[in-house]
């Protein structure tokens, strides 16, 4: 299957995926995993500091928000992504053209596109849910009569 071809040039995905697969190494992925650790840090540290000195629900709920996306991002985006699309890779695609993927040489490869997008969607999602949090606690207690539960 042809990517690109010229009178000069042809390149075949399966010499792109190779060539890519050098740059995607377990060194960059841990650094970015590390430089993130400690970015994150940083930040959930200082909302609660924020907290503290001011007593204020926002910080507090913004920390909250914060540590639950990363969290639930880390654990189910990040570790089990690129797992589940190499054994989906593996059952649907390797099959018809019998070609597998090992986890060990493709994990990182789909790790680092994986974790670059979500170091850009967890501000947005921070931000999405700081903003929708306040407002679902206000039409909770509006529309919740005292005794009733849903639970």
């Amino acid at each position: 299957m042809e990517v690109f071809s010229n009178d000069k040039n042809t390149i075949r995905i399966d010499n792109l995926s190779k060539d890519i697969r050098q740059y995607f190494t377990k060194q960059l992925v841990l650094y970015i995993i590390i430089t993130f650790s400690i970015i994150s840090s940083i930040v959930f540290t200082t909302f609660l500091i924020f907290y503290y000195k001011s007593k204020k629900e926002i910080y507090y709920l913004l920390a909250f928000i914060f540590a639950t996306i990363c969290i639930i991002l880390i654990l189910v985006r990040w570790l089990w992504g690129p797992f589940a699309f190499i054994q989906y890779y593996n059952r649907f695609i390797g099959s018809k053209t019998n070609k597998t993927r090992e986890i060990q040489q493709y994990f990182y490869f789909y790790l680092t596109p994986i974790i670059l997008k979500g170091l850009i969607t967890i501000p947005i999602y921070t931000i999405m849910l700081y903003s929708l949090i306040p407002v679902l606690f206000k039409m909770q207690k509006k529309y919740n009569k005292k005794g009733t539960s849903y639970f």
